[in-house]
């Protein structure tokens, strides 16, 4: 309200005179909230941003003129400490978290310009060391990269191998159960027909409709009982290598499984290793 009343005062008092330098100051006074001239050298902000401030110095007096400048440079002086302490601040703060030697540089740069403050020259002298830091870890990264890519190459070939074994062991049982149940399925279909022929046989012969003799009906019945015993006996072969297809099955699945696992481990390693090298 004050601060207001006063700016709009001051505009009166410019209205009936442009250049009037008391108006002005009044103008910046109430800008900047304070009461006295002196009182403008309390603050962060040089006071050269203000248009106020321009248009009271080219219009006052000499004596307040000097207290004008004072104030702007009382002003100008903190604000470039402030930004001093802020440019440390950021430096320090850089080259605590660097990660690449650009960090390193970059903080470098800013404390190059900040070499009349103590503490900027002690963190200037530990750049090298800590550029030599960033240096070996990257190194570090890189042999533990290779070393994951060695080892997945390796995992990888093991399970390769684990799988051609287990397809070779496989192969022959896997076959032999196939053909077993194959003639299963013949013997078991032939015995079916055979003896339905039997019957057809038996039925044709009671009716008359066959003129055959009657021990030729045994024929069919001998084949059907031969095919059936067969199919039978082939049975318990198909469910033996059934059994040591599962027990391949069971020594090499826990092998493959820990292979395919490490596998895993091994490529997100790498894939972290990745991420850090970019950013290194």
């Amino acid at each position: 309200g004050a601060w207001a009343s006063a700016d709009e005062y001051a505009e009166k008092a410019l209205d009936a005179d442009p250049e009037n330098g008391e108006a002005y100051r009044i103008k910046l006074l109430a800008s900047q909230q304070k009461k006295t001239v002196r009182q403008l050298a309390e603050g962060d902000t040089p006071l050269e941003y203000d248009a106020n401030y321009r248009k009271a110095l080219r219009y006052a007096t000499p004596e307040v003129a000097e207290h004008l400048k004072s104030a702007n440079e009382t002003r100008g002086k903190r604000e470039r400490e402030r930004r001093r302490k802020q440019d440390y601040a950021a430096a320090e703060k850089l080259l605590r978290n660097a990660k690449t030697e650009a960090d390193v540089d970059h903080a470098e740069q800013i404390l190059r310009q900040l070499q009349d403050m103590e503490d900027a020259k002690k963190l200037l002298a530990a750049c090298p060391q800590t550029r030599e830091g960033i240096r070996k870890k990257k190194a570090q990264t890189q042999q533990r990269h290779d070393a994951y890519r060695k080892d997945l190459q390796q995992t990888d070939a093991r399970l390769r191998e684990l799988e051609r074994k287990k397809a070779d062991e496989t192969a022959a049982p896997n076959k032999a159960r196939k053909t077993f149940r194959r003639l299963f399925g013949w013997f078991l279909t032939a015995a079916v027909v055979l003896f339905a022929v039997a019957v057809a046989m038996i039925i044709g012969y009671d009716n008359n409709t066959l003129n055959i003799p009657y021990d030729s009906i045994f024929i069919p019945m001998i084949g059907a009982g031969v095919c059936l015993i067969i199919s039978l006996v082939t049975l318990p072969f198909g469910s033996r290598y059934a059994k040591k297809l599962t027990a391949i099955e069971q020594k090499y699945t826990p092998e493959i499984k820990a292979a395919e696992d490490r596998k895993k481990d091994l490529e997100r390693a790498l894939e972290i290793g990745r991420a850090s090298c970019r950013e290194r």
